[in-house]
């Protein structure tokens, strides 16, 4: 009965110990805008505080009537174009992805990037409204101009929340193997 406690005591502790994977996104690190023709404010909201080249971050778009962002425009689904590169003199550069993104119920709409390379990026965005089958508009179009670093040298591998909720989780299994085992009668193999 007392390895049971222990192990709920853990279980709770690593819940209030680490918050972040109760929700699915954080707070936005750092938001990029854009005036549409229209005159909307098109965000684009990063989770990490840099674009740093190997490190995935989680983009999410939000469109309002003006910068003072109380008023949101209502969109369906967003077609996203990544490209390497600036649109220079009308010639764009290498699409790296390109697709559809759909806006959820809860949440919004976003989507996962790791930037492999450094350099200069577009990400060019049109939200559409497919409010009624048949009636497909596009809303506005935005283009946001990314600059990505290269991530500093020893900043590779870092002892985070992941690492110590592995170690928790193994911990809290050996623990609950090592009294099953003793149940079963069986012993622990030792040299």
């Amino acid at each position: 009965m007392r390895h049971k406690r222990i192990a709920l005591a853990l279980a709770v502790l690593s819940f209030l110990c680490f918050p972040a994977y109760l929700f699915a996104h954080g707070p936005a690190a750092q938001t990029f805008t854009s005036i549409t023709r229209e005159g909307y404010d098109a965000d684009l909201d990063y989770d990490i505080l840099t674009l740093e080249t190997n490190q995935g971050g989680s983009f999410t778009f939000n469109l309002f009537t003006d910068l003072s962002r109380r008023q949101p425009i209502q969109f369906t689904d967003l077609w996203v174009r990544l490209m390497a590169g600036e649109d220079v003199d009308g010639k764009r550069g290498e699409t790296l992805f390109a697709g559809p993104i759909y806006k959820t119920e809860f949440g919004g709409a976003g989507f996962l990037y790791n930037f492999a390379k450094a350099g200069k990026y577009t990400l060019g965005v049109r939200y559409n409204d497919n409010g009624k089958p048949g009636q497909d508009k596009t809303v506005t179009e935005a283009s946001f101009p990314l600059t990505v670093v290269t991530t500093p040298e020893g900043a590779g591998f870092t002892f985070g929340n992941e690492f110590f909720l592995g170690v928790l989780v193994g911990l809290v299994a050996g623990y609950l193997l090592k009294f099953r085992l003793k149940k079963w009668s069986l012993e622990p193999i030792s040299k």
